[in-house]
């Protein structure tokens, strides 16, 4: 006889598994930046959101500061939240995002974390 075991309630959390949706957005942004630097033109766009430098002369600052960041995220000195606050400063990128996104990232920003089926 087969059975199906389904846990849940943080079971995978208590377990030290990376499972939650902040772990996700961290991991989101680890992955974008990434992808921005090692990306050769200005613009970078995915499905959620588009980072643009603004001054292609910035180019070398902004790569620099993307670097710094990427850094920063893997040795988790700063949160995805961090991230988002970081880039919204700089004045030599601009971003965009999804409705659903924004969402989501408004959340992280006033509660500290985010619980996307709600906002969904």
């Amino acid at each position: 006889m087969n059975r199906l075991v389904i846990i849940g309630n943080g079971f995978d959390m208590a377990h030290g598994l990376k499972t939650s949706y902040m772990d996700f957005i961290n991991w989101y942004w680890n992955q974008r930046i990434n992808s921005f630097i090692d990306y050769t033109t200005p613009v970078y766009k995915d499905d959620l959101c588009t980072l643009s430098i603004k001054n292609v002369y910035s180019n070398r600052n902004v790569i620099s500061f993307m670097k710094s960041i990427s850094i920063e995220l893997q040795q988790r000195k700063i949160s995805g939240a961090e991230v988002i606050k970081r880039i919204k400063e700089s004045p030599e990128i601009s971003f965009s995002c999804t409705p659903l996104f924004n969402t989501i990232l408004q959340s992280i920003e006033a509660k500290g974390w985010v619980d996307i089926e709600n906002d969904y």
